[in-house]
């Protein structure tokens, strides 16, 4: 089993990086993980359709036949809690070869890759800049790790 958290990224953000690897650090401590940072091609607001494409083809390109992909977006199913996302997250741990979460860039996903995803969840029904996205999403995995294990991160 092996878990990646995988971002596309255009411009880097200090603040999110340094966050980002805060989490990243403690979750390798926990299972065998990696993030993983897709380039995303620079293009004005008027291609952010070809930007959306262009994006997907490089998601999918990365991806393998057995893996399992859950995609962040806001237009998901969402849960009740962080135990609730602990459970869903440990069941689907164990159905894949790896485990891969995929953080859309400022426009969505492609219908390929959404296409392609095994299912998709919302990290809120508000809509985050894919650098709080990328935190957010980072701390939750490593908060339904702490629960499983019985780690004491998680309060209740």
């Amino acid at each position: 089993m092996k878990l990646e958290v995988v971002f596309l990224q255009g411009q880097s953000s200090k603040w999110a990086d340094l966050a980002s690897a805060e989490y990243v650090k403690k979750i390798s401590t926990l299972i065998p993980f990696s993030e993983v940072a897709i380039s995303s091609p620079a293009r004005s607001r008027e291609l952010a359709g070809q930007k959306r494409e262009d994006e997907g083809a490089r998601l999918l390109k990365h991806l393998k036949a057995n893996d399992r992909l859950i995609l962040f977006d806001e237009r998901g199913s969402t849960f009740r809690d962080s135990r609730e996302f602990s459970e869903f997250f440990v069941k689907n741990l164990g159905a894949a070869g790896r485990l891969i979460f995929a953080i859309g860039g400022p426009y969505g996903f492609s219908l390929d890759v959404q296409r392609r995803a095994n299912t998709t969840i919302s990290l809120s029904h508000l809509t985050m800049n894919h650098h709080v996205a990328r935190v957010v999403a980072l701390e939750q995995v490593y908060r339904a790790l702490a629960i499983w294990k019985g780690l004491p991160y998680h309060n209740n």
